[in-house]
């Protein structure tokens, strides 16, 4: 079982490529981005492309984050009982 530390280091690393790739296409999207799609995968949901960005980097750094506490709970728990 890799350490929690590499493991952050790892989840850390994964957050700034998300960083990243918002920040190279970001300028890149329209002012409007369709952000929800309908069973017949047409869209009806909108968003300023401002809100988009800033969503998709903070459900990017939130789910690492709960990956990462959700693995430093596992380290802590014992294999058998």
């Amino acid at each position: 079982m890799l350490s929690v530390g590499r493991v952050a280091a790892i989840y850390t690393g994964f957050v700034f490529l998300a960083i990243l790739q918002a920040a190279w296409y970001g300028p890149r999207l329209p002012e409007t981005v369709a952000s929800h799609f309908g069973g017949s995968g047409l869209p009806d949901g909108w968003m300023a492309r401002q809100s988009y960005i800033l969503a998709d980097v903070a459900i990017s750094v939130g789910v690492a984050l709960f990956m990462l506490v959700m693995y430093a709970v596992m380290a802590l728990c014992p294999l058998s009982s």
